[in-house]
């Protein structure tokens, strides 16, 4: 069941103007430049690994997302055709129907704009209208940002034991804040 999904275009303070949207077949090259352009760092905490890369396989597969089992929003940045990718976030449904593994990625440039609240907030809404009762994902446990971000939205943290690399979290989505993007 895909959920329909109400693209937002904001200005920021700077005049920067962001568009929210799904992510498309024509994409490709943007989700490209986008995953090329994350530092060592940040490619580290989203995939574990600094030097990660998607081929070209992956890429058609993220671009082109399979609207019953997958959810994959973007924030671009730009006018026109110039428009890059300044940060991503997707969950993709579990077996059981009722739940979903989210994930998220600002490029360094643009965290601490609020991207990566609004992509969540969104996030959360879409689930919630797909009739998911929960979100879940797995974070490296050295990343304490990204682990205070979604303690700050309501995302239960899995207590933390010496010889956990990775930390579970998760919310419920009835407990949930609102968020705006997704309609009926």
């Amino acid at each position: 069941m895909s959920v329909d999904f109400e693209p937002a275009v904001w200005t920021d303070a700077d005049g920067t103007v962001f568009t929210m949207r799904r992510i498309g077949p024509d994409d490709m090259g943007r989700a490209r430049a986008f995953q090329a352009s994350l530092s060592y760092g940040t490619r580290y905490f989203r995939y574990g690994r600094g030097d990660f890369t998607y081929d070209d396989a992956q890429l058609a597969r993220i671009c082109s997302p399979d609207p019953q089992r997958r959810e994959h929003l973007v924030i671009a940045v730009g006018d026109g055709q110039a428009r890059q990718i300044a940060a991503s976030a997707r969950f993709v449904v579990d077996d059981d129907g009722g739940q979903g593994e989210f994930a998220i990625v600002v490029l360094d440039r643009w965290q601490h704009h609020g991207l990566g609240r609004r992509l969540m907030l969104a996030l959360l809404a879409c689930a919630r209208r797909r009739g998911l009762r929960r979100l879940h994902g797995r974070i490296l446990g050295t990343n304490r940002r990204m682990l205070e971000f979604v303690e700050r939205l309501g995302f239960a943290v899995e207590p933390a034991s010496r010889e956990q690399a990775i930390r579970v979290v998760s919310i419920d989505l009835d407990a949930a804040p609102p968020g705006q993007g997704c309609a009926a």
